[in-house]
């Protein structure tokens, strides 16, 4: 399970280098990087590749030409390129089984744990990129630093539509009840603009301090933009 302690992390790289053509312009530097070995462990979680992981930078554009990473019992891929000059144009795609193990890289407050199905395409500027596709959750769970609840069971669909993330009946279990999100998240680019999601909870205990639990159900709507949002809602607390 997920745990809110300091997060182990080690593993072994080994990157060859070649390097070619000419410093400046970039569009005339070449780079081929490969990694032959690839070894990270998080946690509980080994990340290997099932072949030698292969970038290039050529004319400018940065190339995925081979980079897949394999754990236990998942593999994800990316694939696509991204432009350095010129009107600086990306098109990548991550396809695959993710461990939501991942995600602990990049917020080191958060443990997490389960699978994520992803078919994510990311196309058009570098600085205004559309997103289209979908995350499918399987039995994750996380926990963050100074929330003393797991959320676990998490399941459902996120879509991405290019201008919004769609939220489709993604269902949790916290504190021995059931949450059930859906909604919609509009994007200016890659930044969210405004939400409209509905929270429904049932039989859900919360601790709020040491020995202090309270129990109950509810029926909330988070709307707004970044700067000025609002809950709004009816709790009904059953035990306290």
């Amino acid at each position: 399970s997920p745990a809110t302690a300091s997060l182990p992390a080690s593993g072994k790289l080994v990157l060859d280098l070649k390097l070619g053509g000419k410093l400046t312009p970039i569009e005339a530097l070449v780079v081929e990087a490969t990694a032959p070995v690839f070894d990270l462990k998080l946690g509980d979680h080994q990340f290997t590749t099932p072949e030698p992981l292969r970038i290039a930078l050529r004319n400018g554009r940065i190339s995925f030409d081979a980079f897949s990473l394999r754990s236990e019992d998942a593999t994800f891929g990316v694939t696509g390129y991204a432009d350095l000059v010129g009107d600086k144009q990306i098109n990548v795609d991550v396809r695959g089984r993710i461990e939501a193990a991942l995600l602990q890289l990049f917020a080191r407050d958060m443990r997490a744990d389960g699978h994520a199905d992803v078919a994510i395409s990311v196309a058009g500027a570098v600085t205004s990129p559309r997103v289209t596709g979908t995350i499918e959750l399987s039995d994750a769970q996380v926990k963050f630093a100074g929330f003393p609840q797991l959320i676990d069971e998490i399941n459902g669909t996120l879509r991405f539509r290019g201008d919004r993330i769609e939220i489709e009946s993604v269902r949790a279990t916290i504190g021995g009840g059931t949450v059930v999100a859906g909604g919609a998240i509009t994007l200016a680019g890659m930044k969210p603009q405004r939400a409209r999601i509905s929270i429904q909870g049932t039989d859900v205990s919360l601790r709020y301090y040491e020995g202090i639990t309270i129990e109950g159900n509810f029926n909330l709507l988070f709307s707004g933009d970044l700067e000025h949002a609002a809950i709004t809602g009816d709790v009904d607390v059953t035990r306290a």
